[in-house]
């Protein structure tokens, strides 16, 4: 069985002399002097993350939901591999694992800093995403670590499927979205339906054959639309290839210039438990050059699917489907608030959006796609769908971040509680020692020294992808360096 976890010397961390000692030197960078008060219940927080303007934009603005709406004091190590020398841990409350960290990969969280986390005495939390690779290397890490509060993607019916009690003791798993409503999105004006340049929009990526029948989806929605496009003479904007993925601003923009957006569930119907599947496929795939497909659209699809059902057939037919992770991905509420009509396969998208009312249901044989047309082809219909998604849910303070972080807060509040009633060894509460009072700002002003972090404050207006005005220049001086060697060899 796939789901069985793998022995225990197979995923031992060595701790070294890095748990001996090396605790005694004082970092503190706040002061030590300041009287406890009372009146002041608030926490210090290290947000522990990969801050990378560059990625998604939802990752830097769910990142920045915590220091915006969060009660507590949030400090960002924004920090991959090793810890900082001497980074004062212990000067924390809670330390909160961002998922742009992956726990369960070295490169992103090292032994010398999963040595930190074991030893650090306070409330330790993990966000975390895709969840269907290496399971069990993740649980390893969880109980090394001493993490006591898991907020997952997961469904609440299927976290004990995903995460066994019985190998994460004393550990609560919170389910929560992918991401929420981003507050900067709904402030940019609505460009009329008659404005729009472009009647379908779309991004994708082609994702491992391991991924399983989701991830086979994720393509197929494009690849199949585009080609039934030209029968209605529609003009699209879809592409799959990871040199097409649009970042930042020019996301807001091309999102902006659709009538409407091709969208999908987020998730995999694989979970890969041990990592055995994703290898043997990849490896399988590699050495035969099976990635290789057709850039023929007719031939794209096929070739593609043909390698799908092959690897499945091999590696994962008795793996697919078992677990159901399927979620709202944040682009739809991405669509939504940018008031742009998603054309979607049907599904349940975390119960939010519904079919005929949020979005227009796309049959996944696409034997619909006549009357998909009809809706499109309608500004009236278009206008009353995108109303709909607007006012009823981006508008609906359920789904935003503020209200996210505010649940959070209360999560954080009460397992602090839990931790002190139990009285665990690996989780001792509150550390002893006195609270921040009116020198919070002086405090912060020193660590922010020595561990610098800049946050941009609206990720979606940042220049950050293919067209920004670097490149527009290179491109610009390239053309016309190329006209004037063209000149001179006349």
């Amino acid at each position: 069985m796939q789901n069985q976890k793998p022995s225990q010397a197979d995923n031992t961390i060595d701790e070294g002399a890095s748990l001996k000692g090396g605790g005694n030197k004082d970092t503190s960078v706040f002061n030590k002097n300041i009287k406890p008060s009372r009146k002041n219940k608030r926490l210090r927080l290290l947000l522990l993350c990969n801050y990378d303007i560059k990625n998604a934009s939802t990752v830097c603005d769910h990142i920045n939901s915590f220091i915006k709406y969060s009660r507590h004091d949030v400090y960002v190590l924004s920090n991959l591999g090793n810890p900082p020398t001497d980074f004062p841990f212990k000067d924390f409350d809670i330390i909160v694992i961002h998922y742009s960290l992956t726990l369960a990969i070295e490169a992103y969280i090292s032994p010398a800093m999963r040595n930190e986390l074991r030893r650090f005495k306070g409330l330790k939390a993990l966000f975390i995403q895709d969840e269907y690779r290496f399971v069990n290397r993740t649980i390893d890490a969880i109980n090394y670590c001493g993490i006591t509060l898991v907020f997952t993607c997961v469904s609440q019916e299927n976290i004990p499927k995903v995460y066994p009690p019985e190998l994460v003791p004393n550990v609560r798993f919170q389910n929560v979205l992918t991401g929420y409503i981003p507050n900067w999105l709904p402030i940019y004006p609505t460009i009329p339906l008659h404005k729009r340049k472009i009647m379908v929009g779309y991004r994708g990526r082609t994702y491992p054959a391991w991924h399983g029948r989701a991830g086979m989806e994720k393509i197929e929605i494009g690849a199949r639309f585009l080609r039934d496009a030209q029968k209605y003479r529609l003009k699209c904007n879809i592409k799959w290839g990871e040199k097409d993925r649009i970042y930042g601003r020019h996301w807001v923009d091309f999102i902006r210039s659709c009538r409407a957006f091709l969208a999908v569930e987020s998730g995999a119907s694989v979970f890969d438990f041990s990592g055995q599947i994703s290898s043997k496929t990849d490896t399988f795939t590699d050495l035969l050059e099976q990635d290789k497909v057709s850039r023929n659209p007719q031939r794209f699809l096929p070739e593609l699917k043909s390698h799908y059902a092959d690897m499945k057939d091999r590696y994962f037919e008795d793996q697919e489907d078992n677990i159901d992770l399927s979620q709202i991905s944040p682009r739809v509420f991405e669509a939504a608030a940018l008031r742009t009509m998603l054309i979607m396969y049907e599904g349940d998208y975390s119960g939010i959006f519904k079919a005929g009312r949020h979005y227009v249901a796309l049959k996944k044989d696409h034997s619909n796609m006549a009357e998909v047309v009809a809706i499109l082809k309608d500004p009236v219909k278009c206008a009353e769908i995108i109303s709909n998604a607007y006012a009823e849910i981006i508008q609906n303070p359920d789904y935003a971040a503020n209200k996210f972080i505010a649940e959070f807060d209360v999560i954080i509040k009460d397992s602090m509680k839990l931790g002190k009633a139990n009285n665990r060894d690996k989780y001792e509460g509150i550390p002893k020692r006195p609270k921040l009072s009116q020198t919070v700002e002086l405090s912060r002003k020193k660590f922010e020294e020595l561990y610098p972090f800049y946050m941009v404050e609206n990720p979606y207006g940042s220049e950050v992808s293919g067209q920004s005005k670097a490149k527009k220049a290179f491109r610009l001086g390239r053309a016309v360096l190329g006209r004037l060697r063209a000149k001179l060899s006349r």
